[in-house]
């Protein structure tokens, strides 16, 4: 299941499914955020909401989570403020003024942060000794040339004119990446 609505939630008990999913505390409404907050938080406590007939909702807590939670919350703040300091992460004022677009907008930069480290591991990985910068410097400079032809075929083809974008090639096979394959322009 791609994501918890009541959507897919229907759909599984419709099917007749057993299931459990885990949710954000911020989808519930505020009458059951406002018990999850309540809730004995004891090592070993665990307590139980009938949302309705058919479901309810099992809230645990654990001192042992808790800490690795708080412990990897600060890991990663610590890995933010080390890529802002080193400049990897690039920041700019925000214009946005509703809730949803500030979220949205920090979505983006996180989701752009984890590409971008993503890239990094597998630089490391394949042993490329460049940085991403470098190899991103690099990829701007690739050029494909794509024809249509009469026939209403595409041929396509990825030219690698220098040494340093050659270097490029192990790169987009650890990521599978065929340059010369189709695609929408």
């Amino acid at each position: 299941m791609p994501y918890v609505c009541a959507k897919n939630v229907a759909l599984l008990e419709s099917a007749g499914y057993k299931y459990i999913l885990g949710a954000r505390i911020r989808s519930e409404s505020p009458a059951i955020k406002d018990w999850i907050l309540s809730v004995d938080r004891t090592d070993g406590s665990m307590s139980e909401y009938h949302k309705n007939d058919t479901q309810r909702l099992i809230v645990s807590y654990s001192d042992t989570r808790a800490r690795k939670n708080a412990w990897n919350r600060n890991k990663g703040v610590e890995r933010l403020r080390k890529a802002y300091a080193k400049g990897t992460l690039e920041m700019r004022p925000m214009f946005h003024f509703t809730e949803k677009r500030i979220e949205a907008h920090i979505c983006i930069c996180f989701v752009a942060y984890k590409v971008y480290k993503e890239l990094e591991r597998v630089i490391c990985s394949i042993s490329l000794r460049m940085s991403v910068d470098r190899v991103l410097g690099i990829a701007k400079t690739i050029t494909t040339i794509r024809l249509r032809l009469p026939n209403g075929e595409t041929f396509s083809q990825t030219l690698f004119t220098t040494p340093q974008q050659e270097a490029l090639r192990p790169l987009l096979d650890a990521l599978k990446i065929d340059p010369n394959e189709q695609g929408d322009a």
